[in-house]
């Protein structure tokens, strides 16, 4: 809902070629999924006019694209991420539900060139977990598949 928050990600999003559609209000942003049906959804989980929770419930009713809810750490300090982490959970979400192997992520975050760099991927995933989870130790958004 901060404008300063959504022109930042508008320019790194559309900086990465995504094409970026706002919303200031959980209302208009119900509405404009429902006219343009995005992708992706990043949501504020605090609006104007309703909470994210809402917005989310009501998404969740017929919008079936991930959704990315943008929230703050319990120590009140915003979420920061860098872009490749930035990258690397957006890949998540996208592919959410699925299995994805290490080949796979290493050549879309970072290009074909990469693709037995699977060090680049344990370090990356593993500040991305202690970013995102409660307990990083015992992850419930990004899980591991031994022998993928």
């Amino acid at each position: 809902d901060e404008p300063q928050i959504r022109k930042l990600l508008q320019i790194n999003l559309e900086s990465n070629d995504y094409k970026v559609i706002q919303a200031a209000t959980g209302n208009e942003g119900i509405s404009l999924c429902a006219s343009h049906t995005p992708d992706l959804v990043l949501l504020d989980i605090g609006l104007p006019d309703k909470s994210g929770q809402e917005v989310l419930l009501e998404l969740r009713e017929w919008y079936h694209n991930p959704i990315i809810m943008l929230i703050i750490k319990k120590n009140n300090e915003l979420l920061k991420l860098t872009s490749t982490e930035y990258n690397l959970l957006a890949l998540f979400a996208k592919n959410e539900g699925k299995v994805l192997t290490h080949q796979y992520i290493l050549r879309e975050i970072w290009g074909i060139g990469y693709q037995t760099e699977t060090q680049y991927l344990r370090v990356f995933v593993g500040t991305l977990r202690k970013k995102i989870e409660s307990d990083y130790t015992n992850p419930l958004h990004i899980i591991t598949e031994s022998g993928v």
